[in-house]
């Protein structure tokens, strides 16, 4: 975070006047759903969206692991969110 000191007055600055700089990387991230058990094509893809939003009929989230990359190093990660924070993600060789 950088200050900018503005309006110098009586040896105080404005320190509301501040800029905050972020990096972040960009990311793609997919997703694979294997034996998916449709009529066609869009059928499997609506059953697909649905497991993304919704919970199954027990009322549990769908285990999913997500494939991650990052588009600047071109570093692949595996992301299992089940796993915990601590253990969610691995490198993808």
């Amino acid at each position: 975070m950088a200050n900018y000191l503005d309006g110098m007055e009586g040896g105080k600055h404005n320190s509301d006047n501040t800029e905050t700089s972020t990096k972040s990387n960009s990311y793609t991230v997919s997703v694979t759903f294997e034996c998916v058990g449709a009529k066609n094509p869009l059928e499997a893809a609506k059953i697909a969206a649905k497991r993304l939003f919704e919970d199954d009929e027990h009322g549990n989230a769908f285990d999913m692991v997500y494939e991650v990359n990052d588009e600047i190093t071109n570093e692949k990660f595996i992301v299992d969110l089940d796993a915990g924070d601590d253990y969610a993600v691995l490198p993808n060789n």
